[in-house]
């Protein structure tokens, strides 16, 4: 057998830091830090020696129900044949006499200096101020929710996901309704109901001077609605699953409407589009999706102009509501800003003109440093289209207008 695969005896006064971490169909999971440390060898081509890395994390299985030696001896060579399972040792405990077997720490290979230390296992942080042995199990114990109608299922699908979670970020909570002030309407965008302002705030990580704190940051937020049947939780429960399983937007909890009955997912929509660069909604207070331009605020303040037939006014509008940046927002354009209007070509499709539109095509103008900025480039040339048969339908106009443009983000 190889020195680093060695089973030993670990005396239990070798064993500090005890943090209880989970409980399994096994056993209940702890952590706790090794003095002695695992075995290892050191040395290079035949130079080799033994050597520990002293003072390590590991965890702990106490058993269930397993309290004599034989039985335990049972159990741990079970564990021990199932193909991956490490065993570096076992210990009795000197308050309860329990055998324990000592594995190796789950999240070692993610325990980073720089992450800080876990102020409860003392170890380094599996990722930035956040342990995830140790932090998922302590939201778990502190957790209470007031809100009785709420069904058992749900509580448990959050503790699920709150102990697969890999950041502070990104845990999935419960999310009192009564948090979510200022609710807006949404427009335009399928599933989204309403923008609000959460008022316990955003899971944020800040770091000062290479040091890493968990805060929250209060910040819009925005609500999505679920198909499911009121009365099977399952079907809620998958419909969440696949949300989360899309990975298309940050969620950061579920709630439920007082007012409907419904629950709803509070995300943070386009989530991966928001950056430092593009500026700060003037709405929201969040970064914009595009430069100077934010996807859920700006499209319904687009201030329009009308053509007086309520077909093509609808239509515009509608554009505008699916407009995923400043530049590509489509507006109903008088004839009177057109001028030099000259005949290039004619076909049977309709007659091509060339003009220059005085108020000029939208633009962004700015960069990373000095910000972005909304102007026009006025008496910009352009080219008109003239469509037979527009003259007398708005529809057969219309048609070809929604085949030539269609917005996504």
């Amino acid at each position: 057998m190889e020195y680093e695969k060695m089973i030993e005896w670990i005396p239990f006064e070798r064993l500090t830091n005890f943090q209880m971490i989970r409980e399994e169909e096994l056993g209940m999971i702890f952590m706790a830090t090794w003095l002695d440390g695992i075995r290892i060898i050191r040395g290079e081509l035949v130079e080799y020696s033994q050597s520990r890395i002293e003072s390590c994390g590991v965890n702990l299985i106490i058993l269930h129900d397993f309290q004599t030696c034989d039985t335990f001896i049972k159990a741990l060579t079970n564990y021990t044949q199932l193909e991956g399972n490490i065993v570096y040792g076992i210990t009795q405990s000197t308050e309860t006499n329990q055998y324990i077997i000592i594995i190796p720490d789950e999240f070692n290979s993610r325990r980073n200096n720089s992450n800080g230390v876990c102020k409860y296992c003392k170890c380094y942080n599996t990722s930035p101020a956040w342990c995830q042995s140790c932090d998922p199990w302590r939201a778990a114990l502190e957790w209470t929710n007031e809100n009785k109608e709420i069904n058992n299922l749900i509580k448990e699908f959050i503790k699920e996901y709150r102990f697969k979670a890999t950041e502070y970020e990104k845990v999935i909570e419960w999310i009192s309704f009564d948090e979510l002030i200022n609710l807006k309407e949404i427009k335009g965008v399928s599933d989204l109901e309403f923008m609000a302002t959460w008022v316990k705030g955003v899971r944020t990580i800040k770091s000062e001077s290479g040091q890493f704190t968990q805060s929250r940051t209060i910040l819009s937020v925005d609500l999505m609605k679920l198909n499911y049947s009121q009365t099977n939780a399952l079907e809620l429960l998958e419909n969440v699953k696949a949300h989360i399983q899309s990975e298309k937007y940050r969620i950061h909890g579920i709630t439920q409407n007082t007012e409907t009955g419904l629950y709803m997912l509070v995300i943070e929509f386009c989530h991966n589009k928001r950056w430092l660069a593009n500026g700060i909604c003037e709405h929201c207070k969040r970064y914009n999706t595009s430069p100077a331009w934010c996807y859920l605020c700006d499209p319904p303040n687009v201030v329009q102009e009308t053509s007086g037939d309520k077909n093509i006014d609808d239509c515009i509008k509608e554009f505008q509501l699916k407009a995923t940046a400043f530049e590509n927002v489509i507006e109903w354009i008088s004839f009177d800003r057109l001028e030099d209007i000259k005949t290039i070509g004619k076909g049977g499709f309709g007659t091509v003109y060339s003009s220059v539109w005085l108020d000029g095509k939208r633009m962004v103008e700015g960069d990373n440093n000095l910000g972005c900025v909304r102007c026009r480039k006025k008496s910009f040339e352009v080219a008109l289209k003239e469509l037979p048969g527009s003259q007398t339908s708005s529809s057969e106009f219309l048609n070809e207008v929604s085949q030539i443009y269609s917005p996504t983000m």
